[in-house]
């Protein structure tokens, strides 16, 4: 390896290339402080590594191609024909895991690594002399894992957000970080590897309505999932908590006999049959709160008709009737509201990144920040136990709920199908209560819309 005892190779850097097809990672380059940054710790590592001393230490030359320009070869052009320098051009170009691990011949799609990886940062140096000769080539695949993170919000995915298919894998400082390592990596003189798996910090939507610093309190729960089961604690108390499948039953409102559902239930859908002639299915399956030996029965009720049967969706019943038992007593009643009007100001910023803990940390990408709203897509609003309860799901996929008692928000939570996250915003004395909201907030018959 050349040693610091050796005269100092000067290198201009002619022009680093930065490209994704994932999302806006390229983004953090155009910041100037990232830039200067980059720079400064980019000369040490050449220094220290190749003992280089780059002719332009202030800011890196980037330029940022489109996928046409990338797809024709690019030609190392010098134009200082100074026979002492050495010229070195360096490209980043961020793939997707499944793209990349399957068209490349070295590496297999069946691979751990593989399946962990959120991005691949695919970075090559060429290194040419006067001559406009090709010295040295050399490529490193850095494979983006996402860490574990406390924090709980939207993860930067266009999909959770405007429905547009891009991805943001990290954090500004875990992208220069990780870039950094690469560099470290490919300028080794002694390195062999070709491919090498980093931890970065998940990047998340900045938005308006989660607390900066909340994620640090202990109020944050995280739940082992598995199936359709959840475990947690809360007040040094376990919870094991669990739903079973939905079951369809059909609903006769034309006989004179009442079904076995109370008889305010009945006369209703009989009303709303004469009203539109619909018929009525009762989704219905079993609530487990298991550690304190407690089960329920769901009772939601959906439209069925000719065209809703063809769709396979069953509106739901836009009214009081859907309830919960315990044995034979009504525990739970409640409506269920599609796109309730309410007065809602909860927004993410598709183009503001942070870490999902310190709005120190925010990084805009774009210099006009762009909100998206978090409307309610489903409300369900009721009593629970004596006291009135909403659930409130928000945003594309149903990601996001927000979970009120006795007219106060107590828990926003992050996850589709199964809990993520929890934020306690108030705490609950009643774990009885709190574990059947949570049931019925992830009730896998409201993932059927």
């Amino acid at each position: 390896m050349t040693g610091p005892s050796l005269a100092q190779q000067q290198v201009v850097l002619e022009e680093v290339r930065c490209y994704s097809a994932v999302g806006p990672l390229p983004d953090y380059l155009r910041d100037q402080g990232m830039n200067l940054s980059l720079t400064s710790q980019l000369q040490q590592i050449l220094y220290q590594e190749r003992h280089w001393q780059l002719t332009d230490s202030l800011q890196l030359p980037i330029s940022f191609p489109q996928l046409n320009e990338l797809k024709k070869e690019k030609p190392l052009v010098i134009k200082n024909k100074n026979s002492s320098l050495l010229h070195l051009w360096i490209d980043l170009f961020e793939m997707q895991p499944s793209a990349f691990f399957s068209t490349t011949g070295e590496y297999s799609p069946d691979m751990v690594i593989a399946s962990r990886s959120s991005s691949v940062i695919k970075i090559i140096f060429y290194l040419v002399n006067s001559k406009n000769e090709l010295v040295e080539k050399h490529e490193l695949d850095l494979s983006l894992t996402q860490a574990e993170s406390p924090a709980i919000g939207f993860l930067f995915n266009g999909m959770l957000a405007d429905g547009s298919p891009y991805f943001l894998t990290t954090t500004a400082r875990g992208f220069r970080e990780a870039i950094l390592q690469g560099m470290k990596i490919i300028f080794d003189r002694d390195n062999t590897a070709s491919l090498i798996e980093l931890k970065v910090p998940p990047a998340f939507f900045y938005n308006n309505f989660i607390p900066s610093g909340s994620q640090q309190s202990p109020v944050i729960l995280k739940p082992e999932l598995k199936n359709n089961t959840f475990r947690f604690t809360y007040n040094n108390g376990s919870q094991v908590l669990r739903n079973g499948e939905p079951e369809i039953a059909e609903v006769w409102v034309t006989n004179k006999k009442k079904e076995n559902f109370p008889g305010s239930v009945f006369d209703s859908l009989k009303l709303l049959r004469q009203l539109g002639e619909n018929d009525f299915v009762c989704l219905q399956h079993v609530m487990r709160d298991v550690l304190n030996d407690k089960t329920y029965d769901a009772r939601i009720f959906s439209i069925a008709n000719q065209a809703t049967i063809m769709e396979g969706a069953f509106p739901l019943v836009q009214k009081r009737i859907h309830y919960l038992l315990q044995n034979s007593d009504t525990v739970a009643y409640f409506s269920a509201k599609n796109k309730p009007r309410l007065n809602e100001t909860e927004l993410i910023w598709v183009n503001r990144s942070y870490n999902g803990i310190d709005s120190a940390t925010v990084f805009n990408l774009e210099p006009v920040f762009r909100s998206y709203p978090l409307p309610t897509e489903i409300e369900l609003s009721g009593v629970v136990f004596g006291q009135p309860f909403y659930i409130r799901t928000r945003g594309r996929y149903h990601y996001w709920k927000d979970i009120g008692l006795n007219h106060q928000l107590v828990m926003r939570v992050q996850g589709k199908s199964l809990p993520e996250r929890i934020l306690m915003t108030q705490p609950i004395s009643d774990s009885r209560t709190m574990n059947l909201l949570l049931l019925l907030a992830y009730s896998p018959v409201f993932n059927m819309f």
